[in-house]
């Protein structure tokens, strides 16, 4: 056996690779024969994870490996405290980038657990370190808008992503619909965001309000005007995968769209945003 830490054992009791990560690194004539001397260690797999592959995710992996991200993973999930045992639960993670909370479900007994991305760098981290960890994980390159094909989930994670996206109502109706029970929501709010501006490291003024009911209530009678429920701004947005402008919520927005259907809870601020948890009416 090598290095302790360094190989993780299947079901034979003989040392495997990742099918999805590890064995691509390999040399067909060291598979072959077996030759695990050539096989790259769990380590040196982790460690050669840099460049656009680098690792966003803290993630413990196995023997005191951990991934070395650039956010600190272990300060949401404290704020999430999720329960020691998630058995009979399903579980979808919208936007799971590497795979952190879905292998922390899945090492709760959670049933089925999938994770969304569009990153195909992330998903394919995702699934080999679900096969080191030895856990039945389904990872699909799929976007918010199309979780519904995936059914509905008794639990369920956007870390994230709405604030990252175009159209935020739109959005918020999908986790409606995927939503059996309890929906994790972390997005920028008015309320917060300035805070996260702060640590993103940008001007809060480049925001531009929207204020729907100010906008609206000089036109139409005033019972018209009963029905604006909420406030967002327009924050423009440049990254590698949209450009364009999403809107920044004040709670009674999101209050106004999610709260006839759960209750929301407002846990705080988060690694980046504001963390919500709604847990559906019975």
């Amino acid at each position: 056996m090598s290095e302790e830490g360094n190989e993780w054992w299947g079901a034979s009791g003989q040392p495997q690779a990742s099918k999805s990560g590890l064995n691509r690194r390999l040399d067909p004539a060291a598979r072959d024969t077996t030759a695990l001397s050539a096989q790259p260690s769990i380590k040196e797999w982790v460690e050669s994870q840099t460049g656009p592959n680098y690792w966003y995710q803290t993630i413990p992996v196995k023997d005191g490996i951990v991934t070395p991200g650039t956010v600190d993973s272990t300060q949401r999930l404290r704020l999430l405290a999720l329960p020691d045992d998630l058995s009979g639960k399903s579980v979808l993670d919208v936007g799971c980038n590497s795979g952190l909370l879905c292998f922390e479900c899945k090492k709760r007994n959670a049933g089925r657990v999938a994770g969304i991305d569009l990153q195909r760098n992330r998903l394919e981290q995702a699934r080999t370190l679900a096969e080191i960890m030895n856990l039945d994980i389904e990872f699909r390159e799929l976007d918010l808008f199309q979780a519904l094909e995936l059914g509905q989930f008794g639990l369920v994670f956007c870390i994230a992503v709405v604030t990252e996206i175009t159209d935020l109502i739109r959005a918020l109706e999908v986790l409606k619909g995927v939503t059996g029970e309890t929906l994790y929501l972390e997005l920028a709010t008015i309320e917060t965001f300035p805070r996260a501006w702060r640590v993103l490291g940008i001007n809060v003024n480049a925001l531009l309000e929207l204020n729907i009911s100010a906008i609206l209530s000089r036109f139409g009678p005033r019972q018209f005007r009963s029905y604006i429920g909420g406030t967002a701004k327009l924050r423009r947005i440049q990254s590698k995968l949209m450009s364009g402008w999403s809107l920044i919520p004040d709670r009674q927005f999101l209050t106004s769209i999610m709260g006839e259907q759960f209750e929301i809870r407002d846990l705080g601020m988060s690694s980046r945003y504001n963390l919500f948890r709604l847990t559906r009416e019975k």
